[in-house]
């Protein structure tokens, strides 16, 4: 008899998905996409696994994972998801109420697949037949782009290093050294997952003395306690409570990012990286992308006089996309928001050109990505065979060039004929700057004089087009007129919850009908570079929806759009980097400083009740009672639209308390521990409020007719 499975999602696009994975498995399969139905089916359907949602329209997750528990006994398999609560410590809580594992989303079918098969005590689908499969191969565990390897900083800079992992998608550890200095950076599918260093302004604890948010004193009785009981510094800050498991999660992602953004600036030292898949996989997760870390250290340590000297030898090269820079533009889109770099190049402008039509503040941007190789440099327009850069010094290691995943190059076995130009050199190199001075360009061969670069590359002058080719010259302006207002599903013309199988089929449906070899033999003149951004286009489209964790992502952006929120990754993970400062300093009881980081948060994302509740608090503090109404007015608006906030509760409890109404306060501090039982600031108000109240029924006429 087949296992039975209860999914309970509200949105039915991931109902559905999870419903197939489950079918896939050979499971009986019922979905719930209403809270209201959940207890009724639980009975009903009596399944031997329930999945459930934690944030269901009008319930509670935890409350409802705990009447099913009730209702079910504990031999229920249960396991919650969830794409907003992604904590470690919903995890524990979970598991520990109610015996119920989680998973966070975007999860991969293999992982949700995976638990699901735990939580119904059989076999993982597969693991066995991969197993033996791969017995023989144990050893061999990294695709072969990725190789141990040591190389000079001054030879080999940070920026390309990082590049360099990100595109073999590499696991394993870089570790950098200068003198005493050293830095380990986790690489993990290319993602720099985690750093550390043995600086100790750059660790967590004293990059928080250094910005304000933890007293020094505390934090030096967190080393104490560390060395004492030979404790991770992270558990001594936790036990000490001088970081709740949140903010030492963010301050985490503090180091990673800082970390991996210092060492952009050594000029000089040695690296080397050692291929190890499981122990990346292992280490906290605190992921950035490398791009990120790239492009702010470039902002951090080149200075402008010295990105304009550098870019400004190559001013008569043409700039030409990499395929790899199409396929991260939605990477870009986060890591550059309102960058006007990218969209202008087709390979017929100049550096020169472009560097007069961008600002100062997308030099930096402009450097990362001829740094790095994401733009290559040609003498002409087109992508011309003749390189413009001279190759960086010989030693410097060059990873293989990978092309977009399920295309095969031209010239590969079966793949049609298709003359291209020889690849341009390797992309120059710059030397950092020191602490003390700035960067050192690397030699290059003298630029012709400015005057000699060409305004602009008029492919149709002097052309004659047959009706053959003003057809197909059409036929790719139609194209591509309609794909640039297109979101990557129009591009492939599938819908919102199409299967990988789908997407692959009108992926390579397209790309047939859009490649160069199809239009061989035809006089294209301007039209060539649309007929390219097409293909790029379709390639991007077909990389975004494949890859579980960006389709999610680029899911996400869409919704926002659809509902007119803030849709710029970058300026929103930038408001909430802000927000999490801000609420550091406000429970550190510095909220004035606090306020302007508010403000800043709510100019950049404007859909977040939680800032809101933040700032009205932060001005209550600093500016005393004349605000108190006022605040408390637009906490409670706020808490409409986030019902379940605690921290709102708990500041109207403050509010109250301020003002003495103590059975108000009262009131507000049971609903945080009815939202979060284990709320301390609530309990430990709730405790003096009781000793007040005891103390005062103690001092009355009936105390004092009793001590008589």
């Amino acid at each position: 008899m087949s296992k039975k499975v209860l999914v309970i999602d509200d949105e039915e696009p991931v109902a559905e998905a999870m419903s197939q994975l489950c079918q896939q498995m050979g499971f009986e399969v019922q979905t719930c996409l209403e809270a209201a139905q959940v207890m009724k089916l639980v009975e009903e359907f009596v399944p031997d696994l329930v999945i459930l949602d934690l944030f269901l329209p009008g319930s509670d997750g935890m409350k409802l994972a705990a009447q099913i528990r009730s209702s079910t006994g504990p031999k229920l398999g249960m396991l919650a998801v969830s794409g907003v609560l992604k904590q470690a410590s919903t995890g524990r809580e979970l598991w520990q109420k109610f015996q119920c594992d989680f998973l966070g989303k975007p999860f991969d079918n293999k992982a949700f697949q995976t638990k699901v098969a735990q939580r119904l005590g059989i076999p993982v689908p597969g693991q066995a037949a991969e197993q033996k499969r791969r017995a023989p191969h144990r050893a061999v565990v990294q695709t072969p782009e990725a190789t141990d390897f040591q190389s000079l900083l001054a030879q080999d800079p940070a920026y390309r290093i990082y590049l360099r992992l990100y595109e073999q998608r590499a696991s394993g550890h870089l570790e950098l050294v200068r003198g005493k200095a050293r830095r380990r950076i986790t690489f993990h599918h290319g993602q720099i997952r985690h750093a550390s260093s043995n600086l100790a302004k750059e660790n967590v604890g004293m990059m928080q003395v250094a910005n304000g948010t933890i007293e020094e004193e505390a934090f030096r009785k967190a080393v104490e306690l560390a060395q004492k009981k030979k404790l991770p510094l992270a558990d001594a800050l936790l036990k000490k409570k001088v970081l709740g498991q949140g903010e030492l999660d963010r301050a985490l992602a503090m180091q990673v990012e800082e970390v991996a953004t210092a060492a952009m600036g050594w000029a000089d030292g040695e690296a080397s990286f050692v291929v190890d898949p499981h122990g990346a996989a292992a280490t906290p997760d605190h992921r950035i992308h490398p791009l990120k870390a790239i492009l702010e250290g470039v902002r951090r340590f080149y200075p402008t006089e010295t990105l304009k000297s550098f870019l400004g030898q190559r001013q008569a090269a043409y700039l030409v996309r990499t395929p790899l820079l199409d396929r991260e533009s939605y990477t870009l889109r986060q890591v550059a928001p309102g960058e006007r770099v990218t969209p202008q190049i087709a390979g017929t402008i100049t550096l020169g050109i472009l560097m007069d039509q961008v600002p100062d503040e997308d030099l930096p941007l402009l450097f990362a990505l001829v740094g790095t190789g994401l733009l290559r440099l040609s003498k002409t327009a087109q992508d011309s065979a003749a390189p413009a850069e001279a190759a960086p010094p010989p030693s410097a290691p060059a990873g293989p060039a990978r092309g977009a995943p399920g295309v095969r190059p031209p010239g590969a076995p079966g793949a049609p004929p298709l003359q291209r130009p020889p690849p341009a050199a390797p992309p120059p190199s710059i030397t950092p700057p020191t602490m003390g001075g700035p960067a050192t360009p690397a030699p290059a061969p003298a630029a012709p004089p400015a005057a000699a670069a060409p305004v602009q590359v008029d492919l149709d002058a002097g052309q004659v087009f047959s009706p053959e080719d003003q057809q197909a010259r059409a036929e790719i302006a139609r194209m591509h007129k309609a794909m640039a207002e297109q979101s990557h599903y129009e591009v492939l013309g599938v819908p919102h919850n199409a299967r990988d199988e789908t997407i692959q089929q009108a992926y390579l449906e397209l790309a047939r009908q859009w490649h160069t070899d199809r239009f061989a033999g035809f006089n294209l003149g301007a039209a060539a570079p649309k007929l390219e951004e097409i293909f790029a286009r379709i390639g991007a489209a077909k990389e975004n929806l494949a890859d579980k964790e960006r389709r999610a992502e680029y899911d996400v952006y869409l919704d926002r759009k659809a509902r007119g929120l803030p849709t710029d990754v970058g300026q929103i993970l930038k408001a909430q980097e802000l927000f999490e400062k801000a609420a550091i300093l406000v429970k550190a009881g510095k909220a004035p400083k606090a306020l302007p980081l508010l403000q800043q948060a709510i100019e950049l994302d404007h859909s977040q009740a939680e800032f809101y509740v933040y700032r009205a608090y932060a001005r209550f503090l600093t500016e005393g009672d004349a605000v108190a109404a006022e605040s408390r007015a637009q906490i409670e608006k706020a808490l409409q639209e986030l019902p379940r906030l605690a921290e709102g509760y708990f500041f109207l409890g403050l509010i109250a308390l301020k003002a003495g109404n103590d059975d108000e306060a009262t009131s507000h501090f049971k609903r945080v521990l009815s939202i979060e039982a284990n709320h301390g600031g609530a309990q430990q108000q709730l405790r003096v409020l009781a000793r007040r109240q005891e103390k005062g029924k103690g001092g009355g006429l009936l105390g004092r007719l009793r001590g008589k």
